[in-house]
């Protein structure tokens, strides 16, 4: 069981107890991101994933050309997220 609150301003929510899922840094909640995160689409940017966090980079000759590929590759991977969700 984890316990957790929130902070508004200077307010502090009462403690509440949470009794599903992992928490954050434990050697299987790795292992699941890695397989939940392994079936993403392939972006025509390289992609890089650390800790939960995406990166997308790509090279073009124009500003407008890199944001229309990356744009095109952040609409690919929402689409997909947006499937399992």
């Amino acid at each position: 069981m984890f316990r957790f609150y929130y902070k508004n301003s200077c307010l502090w929510s009462q403690t509440k107890h949470k009794c599903i899922g992992l928490p954050r840094g434990s050697v299987l909640s790795a292992c699941l991101f890695n397989v939940y995160i392994n079936d993403q689409p392939s972006p025509h940017s390289r992609k890089f994933i650390h800790t939960g966090n995406i990166c997308l980079r790509t090279q073009g000759q124009t500003f407008s050309k890199i944001t229309e590929i990356l744009n095109t590759d952040l609409e690919k991977i929402a689409d997909f997220n947006k499937l399992r969700n």
